[in-house]
């Protein structure tokens, strides 16, 4: 007696379909994908075709790589949505930040940890500092009161 497959039932051909969405959303080729996950083009391949399972540290890996969450690849996520890499994908892209992304990925949890916490930080004073000019949109003016906090922060004494 042959399985009725339920509709939201996750397979491995489900997963290869979503895994070759994001991949053409970001027009990476196997080799590019191979290039910033550590995942090989020939397995990579044979995911998209259904014809391998992924374990979950290749999911993180690859979701790492094409900017997504691991979630984005199981049934009952919002549905396919491009990363971030669509608007951003020149300068990640880029050969510098793709190096610098492979160097950070050979970094201990502790280091890692304190880049994102560090850099978490940095963006929450960015978003308090900077302010969008309405007539002039891409244009934006420095918050004096955050400029004078910034001169009296410890971290930058001399």
């Amino acid at each position: 007696m042959a399985r009725v497959k339920k509709q939201d039932e996750y397979t491995n051909e489900s997963f290869g379909e979503i895994l070759t969405q994001h991949r053409a959303a970001q027009k990476y080729s196997l080799r590019d994908l191979e290039a910033t996950s550590g995942v090989s083009a020939s397995y990579i391949s044979r995911l998209e075709k259904g014809e391998a399972s992924a374990t979950f540290e290749i999911i993180c890996k690859l979701a790492d790589s094409l900017g997504i969450k691991p979630a984005e690849f199981f049934p009952g996520h919002e549905g396919f949505q491009p990363s971030y890499r669509t608007e951003f994908g020149q300068v990640l892209e880029s050969r510098a930040v793709q190096t610098m992304l492979r160097d950070l990925s050979t970094l201990d949890a502790y280091a890692v940890r304190a880049i994102a916490v560090a850099t978490t930080h940095w963006i929450e004073l960015l978003k308090r500092g900077l302010h969008p000019v309405k007539e002039r949109p891409g244009t934006y003016t420095l918050n004096v009161d955050f400029v004078n906090e910034l001169e009296n922060f410890k971290g930058f004494k001399r």
